[in-house]
């Protein structure tokens, strides 16, 4: 049974660093939409204006 245990504990810490990975990830793509929206409507008003 300890075989089992081990799978299993396994899993859990495999699903526990994959979702901090995730949310790592969604951090970063929001940082990055953050400045591209930025750097996009700076330079529309540059343009504009």
């Amino acid at each position: 049974m300890a075989r089992v245990y081990k799978a299993v504990r396994l899993a859990y810490e495999a699903k526990i660093w994959i979702d901090k990975l995730i949310i790592h990830r969604e951090r970063e793509l929001k940082n990055e939409l953050k400045n591209g929206l930025i750097n996009k409507l700076e330079t529309d008003m540059q343009e504009h204006y």
